[in-house]
């Protein structure tokens, strides 16, 4: 049976790749062939043609344009900015994988011009691949965009980081990388990615954003570990670094609300604790959770319940 299986998947697969290949197509006559053959056109005229193709965005008519220049004048002179071109049709097209190859290979090649365009277009391309947008399979157009493509955005967000690119554009990826390790969970690799941008670009207006982005991170790791008080103290210090560097900014009182909900669910595991060892007639340890939330946390909404439970274990003890 899985010998059948695979057959059939070859027969699906195989006919697929073929028909993928850009240069199977010739784009003047419109006819379709899956082998190679001698182009009719010189580099020039496909160079002429893919170019109106695409200032009137007919994407598809350029991108076979163009990569019969890629495919078979790859030492002419214009093959530079066709390959550069193919990765901006896929781009349009919506196939930001295909793009972000084509644009690799473009990077490749000898006496690359690395141009902010490039930078922002990869960026573009990060942000979607972070936004939930899945590559194919397989790297060919007609294969179904089945995998997820945040390690690829991982990649060009540290692409664009290290390289010579605008200042603005480096603050934003890497503050996006930070977001992006954030949403996947790996919160100790986001704050040392976030701390960066606040390091790196102080005067940036995603810097304060940073700071609050990390506040959140400490936060949800307090709910997870509400008896570990370290991310407390940190959130504190990253509290403290924003009020230096930020005095004024709304950020402020956003990570302060944070700090304060760290303190209700620490205040609110000593008052559980202690109301636990109550159950099973420990007097004393449950005091001693209950002064403890009273004495580290006196302002949340426990106080209240924490006294009162303290008032009722001294009457019970007398």
């Amino acid at each position: 049976m899985k010998v059948i299986l695979r057959a059939l998947c070859l027969f699906l697969v195989l006919p697929c790749g073929c028909y993928a290949r850009v240069p199977s197509f010739e784009p003047f006559r419109g006819a379709i062939a899956p082998n190679r053959y001698t182009p009719k056109h010189s580099p020039e005229l496909y160079f002429e043609i893919g170019d109106k193709y695409f200032q009137a965005k007919k994407f598809k008519q350029a991108l076979l344009c163009f990569g019969m220049i890629t495919h078979h004048f790859p030492e002419h002179a214009l093959h530079p900015k066709a390959q550069f071109l193919v990765g901006l049709c896929y781009l349009e097209m919506g196939h930001p994988d295909l793009a972000d190859k084509a644009l690799t290979q473009y990077q490749e090649l000898a006496d690359t011009e690395y141009s902010e365009q490039l930078f922002a277009i990869k960026y573009s391309i990060a942000q979607s691949f972070a936004n939930g947008k899945r590559k194919n399979i397989l790297p060919l157009e007609g294969f179904p965009k089945l995998l997820k493509a945040d390690t690829d955005a991982l990649r060009i967000f540290e692409e664009i980081v290290t390289a010579p690119s605008d200042a603005d554009l480096k603050a934003s990826a890497l503050y996006a990388k930070g977001a992006l390790l954030f949403a996947r969970k790996e919160y100790s690799e986001a704050i040392k990615t976030l701390k960066k941008v606040s390091l790196q670009f102080p005067s940036h207006s995603l810097s304060p954003e940073s700071f609050t982005l990390i506040a959140k991170i400490h936060c949800l790791q307090a709910l997870q570990e509400p008896y570990n008080e370290q991310y407390l103290q940190d959130a504190r210090m990253n509290a403290a670094a924003l009020r230096k560097q930020h005095p004024n900014h709304p950020s402020n009182t956003e990570v302060e609300n944070y700090i304060h909900h760290m303190c209700e669910a620490y205040a609110s595991c000593l008052y559980s604790t202690g109301r636990f060892y109550e159950k099973k007639r420990k007097a004393s340890s449950a005091k001693i959770y209950y002064s403890i939330a009273l004495e580290n946390f006196p302002d949340t909404s426990y106080v209240a319940k924490c006294n009162k439970r303290l008032e009722r274990l001294s009457k019970q003890m007398s």
